[in-house]
């Protein structure tokens, strides 16, 4: 296989940053080219949005990690707080979330923490298709990439037992 010199000229300067990574094979193997891609079309979906903010400091899509991590704070926060006034058990749910209702800070605690808790879910998937498909999850980020994993795989068991908490129509789809 023929490489260009500007190829070429790119693996030399990624091998000195980085000698740890045989960049010759990764940057000519058929995964990358296919992620190459997808990032070239995650790219575009993306312009508008720059070309709105024009700074990439204010562009939320550059900082969906950190978004994640602040809304996850909040929905704790939140969670704490409303976990203090619930009563456990099928014949207290529903008066519980009544009566949580009724004050208002209860309901804006409560509307905080649904909303939080939706858009965790958005920002996670948003912050794993980035890493994913600009490469972002090899070499010395393999360990972040794993651990994020499992935190969705936690974030996900922890929604489903918070729809179980108040047990609607929604909660008995997931039995």
């Amino acid at each position: 296989m023929t490489t260009s010199p500007e190829k070429k000229q790119l693996t030399d300067i990624l091998s000195e940053r980085n000698p740890s990574v045989d960049w010759k094979t990764r940057l000519n193997s058929p995964t990358r080219r296919l992620l190459g891609f997808l990032e070239n079309i995650s790219l575009r979906l993306e312009a508008p949005i720059q070309w709105l903010i024009h700074d990439p400091r204010f562009n939320p899509l550059y900082h969906t990690g950190t978004i994640t991590i602040f809304l996850l704070a909040v929905i704790l926060f939140t969670g704490i707080y409303l976990t203090m006034f619930y009563p456990f058990g099928f014949t207290f749910s529903y008066q519980a979330v009544a009566n949580i209702e009724a004050n208002f800070t209860g309901r804006i605690m409560r509307a905080m923490h649904r909303y939080a808790s939706d858009l965790a879910v958005i920002f996670a998937l948003l912050h794993g298709w980035r890493t994913f498909f600009q490469d972002r999850f090899r070499g010395p980020r393999w360990l972040a990439w794993v651990t994020g994993i499992g935190m969705a795989v936690v974030i996900w068991f922890i929604g489903i037992t918070g729809y179980w908490l108040i047990w609607d129509e929604r909660a008995a789809l997931l039995n």
